[in-house]
């Protein structure tokens, strides 16, 4: 297993069983703004109900800044729909980290390389198959936690802009309404719903508007050709909850070139746009205000109060289009990914 190099001498990374995870924990949470026992506490009691696995930590354990043992740095691969898996890293300490912020850095960068070495192509995750590329989206301001990601070989895709609008009903009923939106004459745009039959039949019609709108995208370009058009698609239906009412087929001449795919979070009573992009040919002639109507329109009635989105700080006009809808931004990350296939720098 790969250890970077330092003055000091790292602690060997090993994967941490049962009976560290709550030390990992400790860890793993953001270490301000919060009070982390408890925050560690939840963590594990989320994966006591399922929703988080915790069976690919990573770490280094040993003496901590008040002298007791525990994980000093860990990093978690959560695994995910679409041959993915999600990484999250430990955050240096208010007080700095164990050993000093050298010895503290090697020993995060070791901890990602074990979780990269352990995932290597051909590895299984249960049913989730093959691992071929791992993500992670640290905050702009997480400085150790970046650089630590590219020394293991990351790369950055994008600065993601995290935006919302109020579809919240109010006393006085819901939001006044967007308009009934109007499509040049050679363009369709329908819901699978109204296209009728499981999503099966329409897997390869959305296959291809995918692959269309990221030509020439400003989204994440680096991101395109990383990933296979399904594995892509398998990840935006594991979003939320499914509604084939809520995607939509942009189609030309009835060739699919574009899609708008939206999925409910009832927990955060909220609606995700999941994806929203147009071939070259359809961009610029104003249908992307007039999808985001459509899909206003479509919104539930009742038990949902944000619709959400993520969109790449680069693509000014998509930023544009958010804002005039009613969209602000209210958090960053920094997409970062790892093919697997490219790996061992």
């Amino acid at each position: 297993m790969a250890t970077p190099t330092s003055s000091q001498t790292a602690l060997p990374t090993r994967k941490l069983g049962p009976e560290l995870h709550l030390s990992a924990a400790r860890r793993l949470v953001a270490q301000t703004g919060q009070n982390t026992a408890d925050a560690a506490l939840k963590l594990l009691d989320a994966a006591a109900g399922g929703k988080i696995d915790l069976s690919f930590l990573f770490g280094t354990v040993g003496p901590l800044s008040d002298g007791s043992q525990g994980v000093r740095q860990v990093a978690m691969a959560v695994p995910a729909v679409g041959r993915t898996a999600g990484v999250f890293v430990s955050e240096p300490l208010p007080g700095g980290d164990p050993g000093g912020p050298e010895l503290g850095q090697a020993e995060r960068i070791a901890s990602i390389l074990a979780i990269r070495d352990h995932l290597a192509p051909g590895h299984r995750l249960g049913g989730a198959g093959s691992v071929q590329m791992l993500q992670a989206l640290p905050t702009p301001t997480d400085v150790a936690v970046l650089q630590a990601l590219r020394a293991a070989g990351f790369i950055q895709v994008g600065e993601l802009l995290y935006m919302q609008r109020s579809i919240r009903k109010s006393a006085a009923g819901l939001l006044r309404p967007p308009p009934v939106p109007s499509w040049p004459k050679d363009v369709r745009v329908a819901s699978l719903a109204a296209l009728g039959g499981p999503i099966q039949n329409h897997r390869k019609a959305l296959a291809l508007a995918l692959e269309r709108s990221y030509e020439s995208t400003l989204d994440c370009p680096a991101l395109c050709g990383l990933r296979a058009t399904s594995d892509v698609l398998d990840s935006h239906l594991a979003v939320g909850e499914f509604d084939p009412a809520l995607w939509f087929l942009v189609m030309k001449d009835d060739a699919p070139l574009g899609c708008m795919l939206l999925s409910r979070l009832p927990d955060q009573r909220a609606v995700e746009l999941v994806y929203f992009g147009l071939a070259p040919q359809l961009r610029g002639i104003g249908l992307g205000r007039s999808l985001l109507d459509l899909g206003l329109r479509a919104m539930p009635q009742s038990g949902y109060d944000w619709l959400l989105c993520a969109v790449d700080r680069l693509n000014e006009p998509a930023v544009r289009v958010y804002q005039r809808a009613g969209f602000r931004a209210f958090a960053e990350r920094v997409a970062m990914v790892l093919p697997l296939d490219a790996q061992k720098p």
